[in-house]
């Protein structure tokens, strides 16, 4: 995907969930640390999601997490979701990378190719 918005001269911020988080001490990547996040906010009553998105509902709640041999907070990989026949979370990877508040996840304001602002509810959007 990012490939092809290259292509088309917007302006990406490509997103890589396997390199170091912000908290090297709690998280043991970016992913973690994201979905970590995505987590909290949802404690606080920040963010919610469509009641009638199953699909998301699903896959956030079948992602599992753990604590490493050191003491960080693990998410899940994708292929071991696999293991358990369970497919590649999309929808839920890109609700953890909208609401992460990294520092490179810069609000999305990207100008389509039809010229349409692809901005605000980017889960409906994007499927």
């Amino acid at each position: 995907m990012v490939d092809r918005l290259a292509e088309l001269d917007l302006t990406v911020i490509p997103y890589n969930g396997g390199e170091a988080p912000i908290d090297k001490e709690r998280f043991v990547n970016a992913r973690a640390e994201d979905y970590w996040t995505l987590r909290e906010r949802f404690e606080q009553a920040e963010v919610d999601i469509d009641p009638d998105d199953d699909k998301l509902a699903a896959q956030l709640g079948s992602i599992k997490w753990g604590i490493d041999s050191r003491g960080r907070i693990k998410i899940e990989s994708k292929d071991d979701m696999r293991k358990r026949g369970l497919p590649s979370p999309d929808r839920a990877d890109t609700a953890a990378m909208i609401f992460s508040g990294r520092a490179n996840a810069a609000p999305i304001n990207v100008e389509s190719h039809a010229g349409e602002s692809i901005t605000g509810d980017l889960m409906t959007k994007a499927w």
